[in-house]
């Protein structure tokens, strides 16, 4: 029987032997495979069963997904040598899941609680409380992106029909959004405070205030 550094010598030969890959990798999986030896309190490393190597995986993954990710190939491409070699008779990593990571998972849904404590951190001795009010109410009412509230001009504006036209968006197709009567109402306010300090650029977000923009 083969002692731990002898094993794990002979699986690094026989990866670059058989592998032909850059010797960065199998390093790497070694690294793994030596933090599992660890984990197993000097348990010899061919007599590991699938749930001690779940429990493994599990805490690896717990580090980081993509540290889990290196933890599975390490042990199922170590196993699977032992099994080939008939260091072992079954391979315990042979019906290992793999760490999965969640793909673009879905935001958090505002509330109209969320919208009404956000509004009330806006305090009335703000210079600019309008206009955030406005901000936050038109972006709440008409879902538009950041880049096209940022881009809004006074000509956009049709306070007549309480509407705003979007002439650039992500599809490069113009289109038209309703504002909400508390919306139009908060924009109202923020465009005659906006006249109030005769302000002269199209922006509409933005005015001169004691100085600042």
């Amino acid at each position: 029987m083969h002692s731990e550094p002898q094993l794990l010598q002979l699986y690094r030969r026989w990866w670059i032997v058989n592998r032909r890959q850059a010797p960065d990798t199998v390093d790497h999986y070694l690294r793994e495979i030596s933090g599992l030896q660890r984990h197993l309190d000097d348990a010899p490393l061919l007599g590991v069963d699938r749930l001690t190597l779940e429990d493994w995986l599990n805490s690896r993954t717990e580090c980081s997904c993509h540290i889990g990710r290196w933890a599975y190939r390490a042990v199922r491409s170590f196993y699977g040598w032992a099994t080939e070699q008939e260091l072992v008779d079954t391979n315990p990593a042979e019906r290992l899941k793999g760490p999965r990571e969640e793909k673009n998972p879905s935001p958090s849904t505002v509330t109209n609680d969320s919208l009404d404590s956000l509004l009330a951190t806006i305090t009335p001795d703000d210079s600019l409380g309008e206009r955030d009010r406005a901000i936050i109410d038109v972006l709440w009412a008409t879902g538009m992106r950041r880049g096209e509230l940022l881009r809004m001009e006074l000509h956009h504006i049709d306070l007549e029909a309480g509407t705003i036209i979007i002439p650039i968006t992500k599809t490069r197709t113009p289109r038209i959004v309703p504002l909400t009567p508390e919306a139009l109402n908060s924009l109202v306010a923020w465009l005659q405070r906006r006249i109030s300090w005769n302000a002269t650029d199209d922006l509409v977000w933005q005015a001169k205030v004691h100085g600042e923009i």
